[in-house]
């Protein structure tokens, strides 16, 4: 077995109802946005687990923090899951010279403000099982969390008896780490007994991405591999 080596987080991605509006608010809240663009393609259908997709998404960057904003045209039909249900995040974004801001996206608590790096929760069935899974991704135990380049993520146990939002689901977050190579990683997580929801898919052989599931039903996390920083 391989020791992954993580580059730092990616993107923080979320489920929205309306991407034009969680664009706009996002905006407002001092985020730099990149064009709103659909995907209906095969191969993003098969790594998200799902037999079709349709879905508007827009890339926006504060800083060093990117977030993915995704909009399903037909949304699961179910409530919004908020924490401590498993699956579920928070996030705390760094922003310089202002004072802290409260988010208004559905199912995570995300604020903005004036801190040092990017702080993340994530509410899971299984924390310690959870736990192995960080260890594989190459994050390292910390204080009161799991450190990675340019932030902490700090792992709680969800509410018994909740399930993660599912994939369409309004409401629904991931966490995206960066990688070298996402292939290697791939293999090393199906190697050590995780499951991944699908072989990297690649977008025209420069990015590659797939999602592992978190061990006893916590969400799932994304590996992704883009050298050249397109999208994050």
């Amino acid at each position: 077995m391989t020791t992954n080596r993580v580059l730092g987080l990616h993107h923080l991605g979320i489920n929205v109802a309306d991407a034009e509006s969680a664009r706009d608010q996002l905006v407002g809240a001092g985020f730099e946005a990149g064009d709103l663009f659909r995907i209906d393609n095969e191969g993003s259908a098969v790594g998200n687990g799902l037999r079709s997709i349709d879905m508007q998404v827009c890339f926006l960057r504060l800083g060093a923090t990117t977030v993915e904003v995704i909009a399903h045209a037909a949304p699961a039909s179910e409530a919004v899951a908020v924490a401590p249900a498993a699956g579920t995040t928070s996030w705390s974004v760094p922003r310089a010279g202002a004072d802290a801001q409260v988010l208004d996206l559905p199912g995570v608590r995300a604020s903005v403000g004036p801190t040092d790096s990017v702080e993340l929760s994530w509410w899971t069935s299984d924390p310690e099982a959870t736990g192995e899974l960080l260890v594989a991704l190459g994050l390292q135990r910390a204080d009161d969390g799991w450190g990675f380049p340019g932030g902490r993520l700090r792992v709680a146990a969800a509410d018994p008896g909740t399930a993660p939002p599912s994939v369409t689901a309004v409401g629904r977050t991931h966490l995206s780490f960066r990688y070298a190579d996402a292939q290697a990683v791939h293999d090393d997580l199906v190697d050590r007994g995780f499951e991944c929801v699908s072989a990297p898919v690649s977008h025209e052989d420069v990015i590659f991405w797939f999602f592992v599931h978190a061990p006893g039903g916590g969400g799932s996390l994304e590996v992704i591999q883009d050298n050249d920083r397109i999208l994050g």
